[in-house]
């Protein structure tokens, strides 16, 4: 018997479109039509929802990817078609061993009945013999052979007697290189049936070979695939977030806007502010309200677009749940990058084609007379697998060294932020300490308060951003190196 993903990281979540050509949609759930005489049709249901989750937004795309459902289907058949390969290569591994066995058996009953009856040269010269002593009967003129042999009152006849003999001795002969014949041809007819089936063998072998090399590759496709759609979900689930976050801080502004323009208006009615002054109040806050509406608009559509990627029914306004991502620990190389890069599934995946092209070399080498070209082409196939597996150690250990390089640049952009954000807390307390005393107006007071809010901004998106990283140096102990 036998038997790169390439997801970049967003270059910074905030308010806009984001793609999901990376991902495809698929039903989560469906159920056949009720009813209906046509049983062929199916009602497809998607999953309704309030609030959304980080894990569920992975889970509802991880089940509803139909890449990742083609490559399951296709893991499916490769290995159903493996199973009847193997199967038929152990048939006819059977049927060989039978029929070798059988060669076996006609090779000895031939040398049998050479033994009985002498060999073919001693048979051929005792049948001229034979033919000589007929010869010399007839010349004597003794009576018509064909007579004294149907003739039984002739029995006691010395001639007729002696003819009979050698007419006897001639049948035998004839009979036995018949025999010996016959024999000789079941041997050449299972020497070819031998020889068909060594081809068949070797057939299946470099079929079983191929599809090997298909299930191995398609299996660590479909595991590095799972990776990277994580990542593209969780980069689009955080840019969801940083838009609804953005668009609060734009509401927040708005507020502070309006009771500016509110005092404009009551000071433009004082006569303490020029008319143009208090118009550009008013143009701040009617910009102010636009961008919101704009915001809000492609909020809602790039929310409808993630909804029908991962596969669940969009609701007008389903909520994004904020993770809880903990405390921002700076991340370390764990194993060498030389092990790292050997344990890949992309690594295997070319030692897999290596190792196929050496199988196909052996085979060409037993060849009882390979042309020119087929030995050219076997040893080209192994340069060229062994040329990728360099190839691809140069950009794996590329990628892993640019990961952990982007690790330490935004761990300190994490830490920046949290310094900000600190500062901006300080300054607040700060302000309310003053504002209380009547020593700050309302309006210097709010700006502070609005300078928290941003800074609690970028915080957020640098923690985002240092998650997906980390997404993808978790990615590494999984075998899994996303090159980009």
């Amino acid at each position: 018997m036998k038997k790169s993903m390439t997801f970049g990281l967003v270059s910074m979540l905030a308010i806009g479109s984001f793609s999901s050509a990376l991902l495809n949609t698929a039903p989560i759930e469906v159920l056949a039509a009720e009813d209906n005489e046509d049983e062929s049709e199916e009602i497809t249901e998607r999953v309704h929802v309030d609030s959304l989750t980080l894990e569920d937004a992975m889970m509802y795309g991880l089940n509803s990817d139909f890449s990742l459902m083609e490559l399951e289907y296709t893991l499916e058949s490769l290995r159903i078609s493996e199973d009847a390969a193997d199967e038929s290569y152990d048939d006819v591994e059977d049927n060989l061993d039978a029929l070798q066995d059988q060669y076996k058996d006609l090779e000895q009953q031939l040398e049998k009945e050479k033994a009985t009856s002498g060999d073919s040269a001693t048979i051929d010269n005792f049948d001229k013999k034979i033919n000589s002593l007929v010869n010399l009967l007839r010349s004597l003129n003794i009576e018509e052979i064909d007579a004294i042999i149907n003739d039984s009152e002739n029995a006691g006849d010395p001639a007729a007697t002696l003819e009979t003999l050698l007419v006897n001795i001639e049948d035998f002969l004839s009979e036995y290189k018949v025999l010996e014949q016959s024999t000789a041809e079941k041997l050449a007819i299972v020497r070819e049936q031998i020889y068909s089936l060594t081809q068949t063998l070797e057939s299946l072998d470099a079929q079983l070979d191929q599809l090997d090399l298909n299930i191995t590759t398609t299996f660590n496709s479909r595991i590095q695939m799972r990776e990277g759609i994580k990542l593209s979900i969780a980069s689009t689930f955080f840019g969801l977030l940083m838009s609804q976050e953005q668009l609060d801080l734009m509401k927040a502004n708005l507020e502070n806007q309006q009771a500016e323009t509110n005092n404009a208006k009551i000071r433009y009615d004082l006569g303490l502010i020029s008319e143009d002054e208090y118009e550009d109040a008013t143009r701040d806050l009617t910009k102010i309200e636009e961008d919101i509406a704009l915001a809000e608009k492609q909020l809602k559509n790039d929310k409808a677009s993630f909804a029908l990627t991962i596969g669940i029914a969009y609701n007008d306004d389903y909520q994004i749940v904020t993770p809880e991502l903990g405390e921002v620990t700076l991340l370390q190389q764990e194993k060498p990058t030389e092990e790292l890069i050997y344990n890949s599934y992309n690594m295997v995946n070319a030692r897999t084609q290596l190792r196929i092209a050496e199988d196909n070399f052996d085979y060409v080498e037993d060849l009882d007379d390979p042309t020119d070209e087929q030995e050219d082409k076997a040893e080209i196939d192994i340069e060229v697998a062994k040329l990728n597996i360099e190839s691809l150690e140069v950009e794996l250990e590329n990628a892993i060294n640019a990961m952990f390089a982007q690790v330490e640049s935004q761990y300190k952009a994490v830490k920046d932020a949290e310094k900000e954000l600190t500062y901006a807390k300080e300054d607040i307390a700060d302000t309310q300490l003053y504002y209380d005393l009547g020593l700050l107006s309302k309006k210097d007071y709010e700006s502070s308060s609005l300078a928290v809010k941003q800074a609690e901004l970028t915080y957020n998106s640098a923690k985002y951003q240092y998650y997906l990283l980390k997404q993808k140096v978790d990615s590494l102990g999984e075998g899994v190196i996303l090159t980009n």
